[in-house]
């Protein structure tokens, strides 16, 4: 499957900003031949014996292709979101781990403590592994 980087984004919203309206239609003209269109009429494509291309170029309008443009950015954004959210919270509990640590000193050999220490080794050998 082809990566759809920012580039072919912008290159594909172009497209479809340049391209006939929507929405689009297609019918049978006579056996096997089909006329994609828009709604005024105006044809868009000529398919000969595939019916399922005349379908797909119909539902793959303008408004359709930057209505999935826009999906696409939006769901990367909320991603880029996410996983800064992320880092901070993991920073945010190393530092409140860290914190406990020093306390623990002071508690001696208490079960928080020995179950802190288990839990800063598990974290550390399984880090990379995400």
């Amino acid at each position: 499957m082809r990566e759809l980087t920012d580039e072919k984004l912008a290159e594909l919203e172009a497209m479809a900003k340049a391209a006939t309206p929507g929405p689009w239609s297609f019918r049978e003209r006579a056996a096997e031949d089909y006329m994609v269109g828009s709604i005024d009429y105006e044809w868009i494509a000529h398919v000969w014996h595939h019916e399922g291309d005349a379908a797909f170029i119909a539902a793959t309008d303008p408004d359709t292709v930057l209505s999935l443009i826009a999906e696409v950015r939006r769901l990367r954004a909320d991603l880029a979101a996410a996983q800064t959210e992320a880092a901070r919270s993991w920073d945010a509990f190393w530092a409140a781990l860290t914190a406990l640590e020093c306390v623990c000193p002071t508690m001696g050999d208490q079960p928080t403590c020995r179950a802190i220490d288990r839990m800063r080794k598990v974290l550390v050998e399984t880090e990379g592994q995400s």
